[in-house]
């Protein structure tokens, strides 16, 4: 299911009656979030797998809040317990307002606002199967250290947020990680702890002016973009 702005046969096109009656709630009030705002705003909602959610896309991109647009957010997570993937990006966000300990099966979660400065409480203690974290367009400053918890990650990436100004020293309690991706951050030093990982393949740094400190064998791994 996808809304976007200019479809004026929205209300056709994708009728809500074949969801359960919760759901149907869910999507008629984000579509009517949209239908009242739509000459302001770009916004579009999809979904893939009808029968048995496993995505959902949410994107804002407008230069004023959606009224009621979190307590929509909030729902997700009740609403659709067998998500796989969750991609999230809205500015008008100070944090995402989800509960992760109702999504098990996790694996793909990506987040971004010009005004996210939170994560989601809990992300490393209740996404046990999340294998690729990614933030972007945020204020986010730090990696919270439940963060470190995540048994299962595999890519890491923090894109186009300036106040983002280290990685934690006890980053390599993800065993698992094989790829970190720094794109338009505050970064001025790569933690040596990095070292300790065996599966770590690739450290992709994208403008890296701030970039003060890498160790040697970490470079044969980096790959540098200006």
């Amino acid at each position: 299911m996808t809304l976007q702005k200019n479809d004026r046969e929205s209300k056709e096109i994708y009728p809500f009656s074949g969801f359960p009656s919760e759901i149907q709630i869910f999507l008629k009030n984000l579509f009517d979030m949209w239908e009242a705002n739509k000459q302001e705003y770009d916004f579009e909602f999809s979904i893939d797998s009808f029968d048995n959610i496993t995505k959902i896309f949410l994107f804002g991109n407008h230069s004023s809040p959606i009224p009621g647009i979190e307590d929509e957010i909030q729902k997700i997570t009740n609403l659709f317990p067998k998500l796989e993937i969750l991609e999230i990006e809205y500015d008008f966000l100070n944090k995402i307002p989800l509960d992760l300990s109702n999504l098990p099966n996790l694996r793909i979660l990506c987040i971004g606002g010009k005004r996210l400065s939170q994560l989601p409480i809990g992300l490393g203690l209740n996404s046990r199967n999340l294998q690729k974290f990614c933030i972007s367009s945020s204020n986010i400053t730090h990696l919270p250290q439940d963060l470190m918890y995540l048994p299962s990650l595999t890519y890491l990436g923090i894109k186009l947020s300036p106040k983002f100004s280290q990685l934690p020293d006890n980053i390599d309690q993800l065993h698992t990680l094989e790829e970190i991706e720094l794109e338009y951050t505050a970064i001025t030093h790569i933690p040596d702890s990095l070292l300790n990982i065996p599966s770590l393949k690739k450290i992709s740094l994208v403008q890296d002016e701030k970039l003060q400190y890498i160790h040697p064998k970490l470079r044969e791994i980096t790959y540098l973009v200006n």
